[in-house]
């Protein structure tokens, strides 16, 4: 979105890059349209860039082995689970067709639930990315 801000034009490329990101993001297509109105117009909401996500409700399986840490403490998936419940999210053992996001540290995995979730579009996260999007600093 940053990008697009610079000159107050969205290229194709910039535009299927958006719709990517809105995907994964859970934005729906007339929320994405309203924020690339108001960008080409010129008159961007200080609250479109400063915006958080409400993640409440939202439903999240991790799957595999973990890599991030939180102050040199590796996190199991009890923690992750945690975590996610205290953003008001509700953690979910395996991955259905209602499922809101899958997180992996790696989210080109084949396994069997990446494979799930990718027949049923699920939004599947790299692990990082998950906790930044929730506001917890990993390393």
């Amino acid at each position: 979105m940053f990008y697009a801000l610079e000159d107050e034009v969205i290229t194709e490329r910039e535009q299927r890059d958006l719709e990517k990101v809105a995907y994964l993001l859970g934005i729906d297509h007339k929320t994405l349209a309203t924020m690339i109105s108001e960008i080409q117009s010129g008159n961007c909401p200080e609250e479109l860039l400063t915006r958080e996500m409400d993640f409440r409700g939202k439903s999240v399986c991790f799957s595999g082995e973990l890599t991030c840490s939180i102050k040199g403490e590796r996190l199991t998936r009890a923690m992750a689970q945690s975590i996610a419940e205290s953003a008001g999210m509700v953690s979910a053992k395996r991955v259905t067709k209602a499922l809101n996001y899958l997180v992996l540290a790696d989210p080109n995995s084949m396994s069997s639930k990446a494979q799930k979730a990718r027949k049923y579009e699920v939004p599947i996260f790299a692990e990082n990315a998950f906790w930044l999007m929730l506001g917890v600093e990993v390393n």
